[in-house]
């Protein structure tokens, strides 16, 4: 009975924690919305929605190259100083970056020949390349019935098939320093 009530208190604390930490997060800086092109090869940008002054537009999207800049795709990003195009653009559309009166520079980077290779983070069940206490939130949310989504690979810690609350404790231990394997 004892054990039940810490491990109640451990995810109570946990999930005070992620609302705590998740309170304090910065936006995702990589808010560009992506649109197949006519070929079906690749994908253009047509839209971006961060903040960041300062942004790299990804070589690839979804397992095809980035090709385009869509027309107006920036427009009126006032916010936005420099953008950095990968390689693989080949075409930029009318009015892309037009109002965007405090862009300074555009410059290009050489982007890879072969898309991203993905590596599997055990315990990473936001698919963001680390384990955190958002890892714990979104499995805490997930065990709740609430409408998300986790890298269920990543979140089968305990490599028992599925998504349960002992790999939620397990992730949990590992955020908290605790000598861990998540597999």
């Amino acid at each position: 009975m004892r054990i039940i009530f810490l491990l109640r208190r451990m995810v109570l604390c946990a999930l005070a924690l992620c609302l705590i930490l998740a309170s304090a997060a910065v936006a995702d800086t990589n808010d560009f919305t992506f649109t197949l092109d006519e070929s079906g090869s690749g994908y253009q940008v047509t839209g971006y929605s961060g903040g960041e002054s300062s942004i790299t537009v990804p070589d690839w999207y979804d397992g095809l190259p980035v090709t385009e800049i869509g027309k107006s795709a920036f427009m009126g990003q006032t916010g936005i100083e420099t953008v950095a195009l990968p390689s693989t653009i080949v075409r930029i559309g009318a009015s892309a970056f037009k109002g965007c009166t405090n862009l300074y520079k555009l410059s290009k980077y050489t982007a890879s020949d072969e898309p991203p290779v993905t590596v599997r983070v055990p315990g990473d069940a936001d698919d963001d390349g680390k384990v955190n206490a958002f890892d714990v939130l979104l499995l805490l949310q997930y065990e709740a019935g609430w409408n998300v989504s986790p890298e269920t690979d990543n979140a089968d810690v305990d490599a028992s098939g599925g998504i349960a609350m002992d790999d939620i404790l397990l992730i949990l231990r590992y955020c908290a320093g605790e000598d861990v394997t998540l597999k």
